[in-house]
């Protein structure tokens, strides 16, 4: 992690499963992702979604800090995600660069998730309807059809 930035404000949870979904969604969008920063585009790790994240983080190498793996599965302590959130990264710039640091509670919820093995996103739970709908009535029929789709964020 090179560079970093930060949304300013609090970020509210939208996700109950307390992996990745929940991270992404309370931590790294607001955070993390935020254009110029890890948004997909400026900065690499890509963290500008859950799937982006886990490809992009679990079990692979800083390119920055050789030696060090962003995030070890089953090992906060070991990984380098959480000592670029801690105080003193021993290469690198403290993550966020910019806005307010993580809270304990934001970090907590990092190092847990890591420790309990660092899970994939749960696809289920990107799942969200489509936030547009189709409605149709026949001229000649009192029935009306709605129709909803599901799409899949990662």
């Amino acid at each position: 992690l090179a560079t970093g930035c930060a949304g300013e404000g609090t970020t509210t949870s939208s996700s109950s499963d307390g992996g990745l979904n929940q991270i992404q969604s309370t931590i790294l969008t607001a955070k993390c992702a935020t254009s110029g920063c890890h948004d997909g585009v400026t900065q690499s790790p890509d963290l500008s979604s859950a799937a982006a994240s886990y490809t992009a983080l679990v079990g692979v190498a800083s390119t920055l800090c050789s030696g060090q793996t962003f995030v070890v599965a089953g090992d906060a302590g070991a990984s380098y995600l959480i000592e670029k959130l801690g105080a003193s990264p021993t290469c690198g710039t403290l993550m966020p660069i910019t806005g307010s640091s993580l809270s304990s509670t934001e970090i907590t919820l990092i190092t847990d998730w890591i420790n309990a093995g660092a899970d994939q996103p749960s696809a289920s739970l990107l799942a969200r309807p489509a936030t547009q709908s189709t409605s149709s009535t026949s001229s000649t029929s009192s029935t009306s059809t709605s129709t909803t789709s599901t799409t899949l964020y990662y």
